[in-house]
């Protein structure tokens, strides 16, 4: 396993919880919601999944990077 997918599954592991506990449980924007690695010819990747029939998919990305925001800073302090 290579560091930068070491480092990307860090990552995944510390924003997991959060991620589902906000978009999820706090905001209650989505009945699925859920983050993982993903890989596409030796490409790694975050995929977010946010199922939901109150927002529109663009109000979705919005939540989701609004959660990416608060996270990096959350991480960076």
């Amino acid at each position: 396993m290579s560091r930068d997918s070491i480092l990307l599954q860090l990552v995944i592991n510390l924003i997991k919880e959060p991620f589902f506990d906000e978009l999820r449980n706090k905001k209650q924007i989505g009945y699925s919601v859920s983050c993982y690695k993903t890989s596409f010819h030796n490409i790694n990747g975050i995929t977010f999944l946010v199922q939901s029939n109150k927002l529109s998919s663009i109000e979705v990305v919005i939540q989701i990077n609004k959660f990416l925001l608060s996270e990096k800073r959350r991480l960076e302090a």
